[in-house]
């Protein structure tokens, strides 16, 4: 007798435009640039979970922005592109790109890991 493992549903994506952006950005942030992201949230005591939370106050944004902090944080109001582009999409698009994010999350390498450990605590 053969057992059945278990496969997860594949649930389409609705809304694939702002999906694909989304996951890019988070895909680039997290190639090139976990540091910065990781200490923006140590300093602000939010955890890298908190995804909605990071969208509402616009950090992935100022993560990709290049310039000083002072113009990053004039140019990047709360609730910026990110949080748009998340709230545009339907709730099964979102809990898919929140299971996608946490997935990429925990691909994070062990030393940035221990020295951001603030930012992996679930509270």
């Amino acid at each position: 007798m053969q057992e059945a493992g278990f496969k997860q549903a594949t649930i389409p994506i609705q809304n694939a435009v702002a999906f694909g952006e989304l996951k890019g950005m988070v895909e680039e942030i997290l190639q090139r640039r976990p540091e910065r992201l990781l200490s923006m949230l140590a300093r602000r005591r939010m955890g890298v979970r908190e995804f909605e939370r990071i969208a509402a106050q616009s950090l992935l944004e100022k993560v990709q922005d290049d310039r000083g902090w002072l113009a990053r944080l004039a140019s990047s109001p709360p609730g910026g592109r990110v949080a748009k582009l998340y709230g545009s999409l339907p709730v099964t698009d979102q809990a898919q790109f929140r299971e996608y994010y946490l997935t990429r999350v925990e691909l994070i390498g062990d030393d940035l890991r221990s020295r951001y450990r603030e930012a992996f605590w679930t509270y």
